[in-house]
């Protein structure tokens, strides 16, 4: 049985087991910078950003396509860790989304490239809050408090 999501504001969902991640362990890195982004206090936090180059990692599937002999997912471009002083709190991934008859095809590109972010709330390193709009990203206390 799949596992609940909460809907815990408008454009910020929550996976408690957290959501399926590609591991950027055997990917090339591509680049990396610094950055600022507000905390959840609203203070302006310094950020590092580490970017991989994924290509063609499938991260998930829309089970409603499924039904129609459609097989429909995110394939991945990029992948961005955000962190504070090495704590990574949230994944930033960059992909296309693909469509293909029955799998037996190549993948036909059916969106723009599109944006999906995930959070490490709490500092478990669980990234369970998936979030729609990158303006609702805030660094969590835990971040920037446990260095």
């Amino acid at each position: 049985m799949a596992e609940a999501i909460q809907k815990i504001a408008d454009g910020k969902f929550v996976k408690v087991g957290g959501w399926q991640i590609p591991q950027t362990d055997l990917m090339r890195r591509h680049g990396s910078g610094r950055g600022h982004i507000y905390a959840e206090s609203g203070d302006l936090v310094d950020t590092e950003f580490e970017s991989f180059y994924a290509p063609l990692v499938k991260i998930y599937s829309f089970d409603n396509e499924k039904q129609a002999g459609l097989t429909a997912g995110l394939e991945v471009e990029t992948i961005v860790k955000v962190s504070v002083g090495g704590n990574v709190f949230a994944i930033e991934i960059t992909g296309i989304l693909v469509r293909s008859k029955d799998g037996s095809v190549e993948p036909v590109q059916i969106g723009p490239a599109t944006f999906e972010r995930f959070l490490d709330s709490d500092g478990d390193g669980v990234f369970e809050t998936y979030i729609v709009d990158s303006s609702q990203m805030k660094v969590p206390a835990w971040a920037y408090t446990n260095k």
